[in-house]
C-alpha cells in the first residue's frame, strides 16, 4: 500500500495564527534585538478600543496614558520571542481611580504571557520540581 502525502494540504501557520491575542494582532514585520541573535520582537497592534479596569473590571473606552512594554512569550525553535505591546492606563468611571488595563492573556507577573508562565511554571518559583533543569537551561535567563 502506497501512502501519498499532499504537502499543499497542510495548513501553513502564519504569524497571525500564533500571535493573535484578544484585542491585538501582530504587525507584519518581526524585529531582532541588537546584540542578541537569539531574540525576536513581535509588535502587537491594538484592534479594539475597549479596555478593562484592572481594579474593578469595568469596561472603559477613555485612555489616561499608555506605555510600550515587552513581554516574554513561548520560544520559537531556539529563538526567544518578546511581544511588544502598548499597555494603557484608564481612569475608571466606576471606581474613580487611574488603573492599568487588564489583559487576560498576560500573567500575574507582567513580564510574561500566561502560556509562557504555564509552560515554564514561572508563576510559582521554588514551589515546583523543575526536573533538575535550571532557569538558564530553559531559556529563562534575563537579558
Amino acid at each position: 500500500m502506497k501512502i501519498c502525502h499532499n504537502l499543499e494540504m497542510r495548513k501553513k501557520l502564519k504569524l497571525e495564527d500564533t500571535y493573535r491575542f484578544p484585542g491585538f494582532r501582530p504587525a507584519a514585520v518581526v524585529h531582532g534585538v541588537f546584540g542578541d541573535q537569539k531574540a525576536r520582537v513581535v509588535a502587537l497592534k491594538r484592534t479594539g478600543t475597549k479596555m478593562i479596569c484592572g481594579g474593578c473590571g469595568t469596561v472603559n473606552h477613555a485612555v489616561y496614558d499608555s506605555k510600550v512594554r515587552q513581554v516574554r512569550d513561548l520560544p520559537c525553535g531556539d529563538l526567544r520571542v518578546y511581544l511588544e505591546v502598548e499597555i494603557h492606563r484608564v481612569k475608571c468611571r466606576k471606581c474613580g481611580k487611574v488603573r492599568q488595563e487588564k489583559l487576560d492573556w498576560l500573567s500575574d507577573n507582567p513580564g510574561y504571557t500566561k502560556r509562557f508562565a504555564f509552560f515554564y511554571r514561572a508563576e510559582m518559583p521554588g514551589e515546583h520540581d523543575n526536573g533538575g533543569c535550571r532557569g538558564d537551561e530553559a531559556g529563562l535567563e534575563d537579558r
